[in-house]
């Protein structure tokens, strides 16, 4: 996420109208880097 200089993102997949899967990566404050 740094080349992209991006603070978080997520994904989700879902199938048939339900979500099997979910996460989200990501960081509060992208000099000090803290969660």
């Amino acid at each position: 996420m740094d080349s992209l200089q991006v603070q978080g993102m997520s994904i989700a997949i879902i199938n048939n109208g339900k979500i099997v899967f979910n996460k989200g990566l990501g960081v509060a404050n992208t000099l000090s880097k803290k969660r």
